[in-house]
């Protein structure tokens, strides 16, 4: 089957005819006005955003030509030489600011937007010398319907506890997301390159949903961002690019994480609460890619911690995690992922995700645990590929569950569906999952390196332990592989045994390809065409009995069949095959001379 792959941070023409949308009036800034500068045009453009921008009601936007731009007053709307390092690009509740025009020319509202050719810098005092620059480069308030479009947020660096504003400038060096105000915000941020800031926590992006009522968080924070990228963002504790907590559930689409650092955790991300208050994080990360990112303690790519009374439930789909890293030696947890509940629930999806070359010292694609008797921690594979990890222990998940009263929902263990774990490795212990504490693994329709020696696994009939022959990509599955059409039969499936619920494949692969081909779902991530599937026997038996075969099914006329046990037609019976074949110790016998197999000229 053919594939075309178009990056999606350069899908841009499309995209932006959906985003200029019915705006009351339209401003026009330049890093150095022209004519009466009043922002009336691109010929009377302000060299003054923030001016621009304060000017703007509900709905307005105000569009940057290329170039560099650094604020110039600080949140409070001071310039505040005291401390210029308060100075941040405010965007008031309900504004739309864009980048990336040309400005000039005979067409200047031609844009170029992925890169942007439009720059927020907070490298405002020595140039190079991050000490001196801004808390936040873009700060956004209360932002109910805020967008942010085509440009490049760089040299944020919030490091630094400042009288009277308690702990926000030690978040979010890129932007700051901060809602206090409104019952729910959803801003939007469309191709945003977040690159090159330092801070405490999150050092591209941090947002907080915030305001008590009682115990309650009743501010509500859920951006939407869409073909954004985070660079070399370093984050001195948690969140190397985005930190995420309070009542805040971003949704990121085609998203991707490069080269990002936390000294301590989630080098790409950090979802997690330490508030005690009741609130509940429900993220949601579609076609996103993490590479090449770190952390010191836990999470290369992404920290999940759900603590106290909080409820997180994050949903990861066709997502690639590549060369991720968790660091410490002896101790780092999840090269990609940490999942853990200290007080609280947790229950992580994970579908159509591909986990590859990550590493740590315990779990090298997914650390999951709870802390306390009370907590409850669920992590859900479902058609995943999770291959070429390396870890002490795990090399591709450990799972360790220290609950003793149960789980409320979730039994408070690791659940794998549909899901390739093989080709990864462990220097001590456990190439595939590492297991410790009450609750067993519950797998069915997986192809499990280590499976056959571990009787949570291997007790599943449904499970294999058979190289499953991927290509070199160590993500396709060639020709010959076990994995095609054996997976669960339909896109909506009840859980078998005892785990809990219905479950969905969603409609596509993690490249977009139709999922349910010839009635069943290959395992892993990637859907191969029908047509150029085998049908392979798995045990001796009756060709019409469908548990004999890898696909679960009787084979179809359309089918090439390959025989590797003693397989018998029965009497009377005919079937079909586009084509026969036998790999050794393979058979097959006739029952009478009526039994028949038809095959295709």
């Amino acid at each position: 089957m053919q594939r075309i792959y178009v990056p999606t941070l350069l899908i841009v023409l499309l995209a932006l005819s959906t985003l200029n949308t019915f705006a009351q009036a339209i401003r026009y800034v330049k890093p150095t006005a022209s004519g009466t500068g009043d922002g009336s045009s691109w010929g009377n453009a302000s060299g003054n955003v923030q001016l621009m921008l304060n000017s703007s009601v509900l709905n307005d936007e105000v569009r940057m030509a290329q170039g560099l731009y650094y604020p110039t007053l600080d949140q409070d709307g001071n310039v505040n030489n005291g401390n210029p390092r308060r100075r941040t690009f405010t965007i008031p509740g309900g504004i739309r600011l864009r980048g990336g025009y040309a400005g000039t020319g005979t067409n200047p509202n031609q844009r170029q937007t992925a890169p942007s050719s439009t720059t927020l810098s907070g490298d405002i005092g020595v140039a190079g010398n991050t000490a001196d620059n801004c808390y936040h480069v873009v700060t956004m308030p209360n932002a109910f319907s805020t967008i942010l479009d085509g440009v490049v947020v760089t040299g944020g660096n919030a490091n630094t506890v400042v009288s009277g504003y308690g702990t926000r400038d030690l978040y979010g060096g890129g932007i700051l997301l901060l809602n206090l105000a409104q019952d729910l915000v959803t801003p939007l941020l469309f191709q945003v390159f977040v690159v090159n800031n330092q801070g405490t926590n999150g050092a591209g992006l941090a947002n907080f949903g915030g305001t008590l009522d009682g115990n309650t968080l009743v501010r509500v924070s859920n951006p939407r961002l869409q073909s954004c990228l985070f660079e070399n963002n370093r984050a001195t504790r948690n969140g190397g690019a985005f930190y995420n907590t309070g009542n805040a559930s971003p949704q990121l689409t085609n998203c991707v994480f490069r080269q990002n650092t936390a000294v301590k955790s989630g080098g790409g991300i950090s979802h997690e609460n330490f508030s005690g208050l009741t609130l509940t994080m429900s993220a949601t990360l579609t076609g996103c890619v993490f590479e090449n990112n770190s952390a010191t303690v836990s999470g290369g790519a992404i920290e999940h911690l759900s603590s106290q009374r909080m409820r997180m439930e994050p949903i990861l789909s066709r997502c690639k995690f590549i060369g991720n890293v968790s660091s410490v030696e002896g101790s780092g947890r999840g090269g990609a992922i940490n999942n853990r509940a200290s007080g609280g629930m947790l229950r992580v999806e994970s579908s159509n995700c591909w986990f590859y070359n990550n590493r740590a010292d315990q779990g090298g694609a997914v650390f999951t645990n709870t802390t306390s008797t009370s907590s409850n921690v669920g992590s859900w594979f479902y058609q995943c590929t999770i291959t070429g990890n390396s870890a002490r222990v795990g090399g591709a998940i450990y799972h360790s569950n220290n609950t003793t009263t149960g789980g409320e929902i979730y039994n408070a263990t690791l659940y794998i569906v549909n899901t390739i774990l093989w080709g990864n490795t462990a220097t001590a212990n456990l190439p595939g999952i590492a297991f410790y504490g009450l609750y067993e693994p519950q797998t069915n329709y997986a192809i499990i390196q280590g499976c056959a020696s571990q009787s949570w696994c291997s007790s599943i009939p449904r499970n294999i332990d058979i190289d499953p022959l991927l290509e070199p990509d160590n993500l396709t599955p060639s020709a010959d592989s076990y994995v095609l059409n054996i997976g669960t039969p339909s896109t909506s499936t009840a859980l078998p045994g005892s785990m809990p619920g219905v479950f969905s494949v969603g409609p596509t692969d993690i490249d977009g390809f139709p999922r349910v081909q010839g009635g069943q779902i290959d395992l892993g991530a990637v859907e191969t065409e029908y047509t150029a599937t085998k049908v392979y026997s798995i045990t001796a038996g009756n060709w019409s009995n469908s548990s004999i075969w890898n696909c679960g099914c009787v084979p179809l006329p359309e089918r090439t069949v390959v025989i590797r046990h003693a397989v018998q037609m029965q009497a009377n019976y005919t079937g079909n095959a586009h084509k026969l074949q036998f790999d050794p110790g393979g058979r097959l016998q006739f029952s009478t001379p009526q039994s028949r197999l038809i095959t295709a000229p």
